[in-house]
């Protein structure tokens, strides 16, 4: 509900688009990045202190929200649930859907089991995370949006996900700790490529209406976050690798979505793809008659 929400405040208030989805992302990926490491320094004192302080910082979201947002002059009509649901009929937006949630599975076996592979103490793992975060930040704020304008946001967001797929398979092949934390630290510039473009995407091929299209967003992009760390920690018993090859195996199936369905995402755009010829070349095969089999 809260990023839900966080989305449409910040996309209705702002006039650029492109900056909102750039700094929400970064904010995102700097609270996961650094809330680790603050979590750790301030458990040393006592395990009460985090929860406190999460409190404190919540309570200043609240009265920051109470005093500094305004209701808007005219009230928007009564949204209903089968809107979000509807939504999801649109090829684009559905096809993006589905890549969203290969994508976000992945995203989450990488954060919350990572720590558990790593096997460091808290702070430095906190540090590594830190890493991770700035990683982000720089594949949303620096190569996100400048990549996307120079071949397209499709084709900027296939870049990402190939990018984490052979991240994931770096992590599963355990080079051991150094690599392992170079790998993930590279990850975080594929994700973060990965997180603007994504949410940039989605308000471009979802319904005028922002309170719908972040609603179904969110609903896939969080509901197949929340099982991914639960189903690492089950298969960590079978192999200390196997989450991510797992991972890798789901991000496979996001990357063939993509690579089947992504000239419909650039054709909602206006975007081309460099292998939407052989999406031409294999439409054009299924319309010709069939050979007889066996006929030299």
């Amino acid at each position: 509900m809260f990023f839900a929400t966080a989305m449409v405040l910040l996309v209705s208030l702002a006039n650029d688009r492109e900056w909102v989805v750039e700094l929400f992302e970064t904010c995102v990926g700097l609270g996961f990045a650094v809330g680790p490491l603050l979590g750790g320094l301030l458990g040393g004192i006592s395990w009460r202190v985090p929860f406190f302080v999460c409190g404190v910082f919540m309570l200043v979201a609240l009265l920051v929200s109470v005093t500094r947002l305004e209701d808007p002059a005219e009230k928007p009509a009564p949204l209903r649930l089968g809107q979000v649901f509807h939504l999801f009929r649109k090829p684009g937006f559905l096809a993006l859907a589905a890549v969203t949630a290969a994508y976000n599975f992945c995203f989450f076996v990488v954060l919350g089991y990572t720590p558990v592979f790593l096997g460091l103490d808290v702070v430095p793992l906190g540090l590594v995370f830190t890493a991770w975060g700035v990683g982000l930040a720089v594949g949303i704020l620096v190569v996100g949006h400048r990549l996307a304008r120079r071949v397209g946001a499709v084709q900027t967001l296939g870049v990402a996900i190939v990018g984490v797929l052979a991240a994931l398979v770096l992590l599963a092949l355990d080079l051991g700790t150094a690599w392992s934390v170079v790998v993930l630290v590279g990850a975080g510039v594929f994700m973060g490529i990965a997180n603007a473009n994504l949410t940039d995407l989605s308000l471009a091929l979802g319904d005028p209406d922002r309170r719908v299209t972040t609603g179904a967003f969110n609903l896939v992009r969080w509901g197949f976050a929340a099982p991914a760390p639960v189903i690492a920690g089950l298969l960590h018993p079978v192999s200390a690798t196997a989450p991510f090859w797992l991972g890798a195996s789901v991000l496979v199936l996001g990357v063939a979505v993509f690579l089947a369905f992504g000239h419909r995402m650039a054709g909602e755009l206006g975007e081309r793809v460099l292998w939407s010829r052989w999406n031409r070349r294999a439409r054009t095969v299924e319309g010709t008659p069939e050979e007889a089999l066996g006929e030299v």
